[in-house]
C-alpha cells in the first residue's frame, strides 16, 4: 500500500517504486525473517548461517554489497526524481537521524521495509519511563528485580514461564 501511495505521490517513478520496494521485500524476506539472528555477527552459527547464504546468495550478495555504499547510492539505481530523494532524505533523518548521502545503504535497506513490515512500537509517555514501568508491575504480580544479574536461562512448567537461571548461580521463580 505504501508503495502504491508513493507512487500518487511520485507519478514519473511508479514503476521504478514498484520495482525498488519488490527486490529490497525479497532481500528483506530471504536474510532477515527466513533467518532471524538475536546475537551478535562474533556468535552467530557459521553453519546456519553458510546454509543461508546457499540458499539466496543473490540477495546475500547484494545486500553486503550495501556495506560500503549510501543510502543514496543504492536509491540512485532505481531514482531520477530529485524530488524523491528528498522524500527519502526525510525518511531516513526520521529514523536514524541521518540523510541518504549519510545514512549506510545496508541500514536503509532494512529500514526502508522493516518499518513497513513490522511496523514500530513506543511505550506510552517515553522510553525513559520503560524501565521504572516494568519494575512496577513485577512487584505488583509477586515479582522482584535482580539488578546487576545476567538472566542464563529460563524455567518453564511445561509451556509457562515460571522464572529464571541468572548468573552466579542464582535461580530465582515467581508465580505470574
Amino acid at each position: 500500500m505504501f508503495a502504491e501511495e508513493l507512487s500518487r505521490v511520485f507519478p514519473s517513478e511508479k514503476n521504478n517504486i514498484k520495482r525498488f520496494y519488490h527486490e529490497l521485500q525479497k532481500m528483506y524476506r530471504h536474510i532477515m525473517v527466513e533467518n532471524p539472528t538475536y546475537t551478535t555477527p562474533d556468535e552467530t552459527d557459521l553453519r546456519g548461517s553458510l546454509k543461508s547464504l546457499l540458499k539466496h546468495p543473490v540477495s546475500y550478495s547484494r545486500f553486503l554489497s550495501y556495506l560500503n555504499k549510501s543510502a543514496e547510492s543504492l536509491l540512485k539505481k532505481y531514482f531520477t526524481d530529485p524530488e524523491i530523494f528528498k522524500f527519502f532524505d526525510k525518511l531516513t533523518s526520521t529514523y536514524c537521524y541521518t540523510t541518504v548521502k549519510e545514512s549506510p545503504a545496508v541500514l536503509a535497506s532494512v529500514m526502508f521495509v522493516d518499518n513497513h513490515v513490522g511496523g514500530s512500537y513506543y511505550p506510552a509517555g517515553s522510553t525513559l519511563f520503560l524501565p521504572g514501568k516494568m519494575e512496577k508491575v513485577i512487584e505488583e504480580n509477586g515479582g522482584d528485580m535482580m539488578y546487576q544479574s545476567e538472566v542464563t536461562g529460563i524455567i518453564f512448567d511445561q509451556s509457562r514461564a515460571i522464572g529464571v537461571d541468572l548468573t552466579q548461580s542464582y535461580r530465582f521463580s515467581c508465580t505470574f
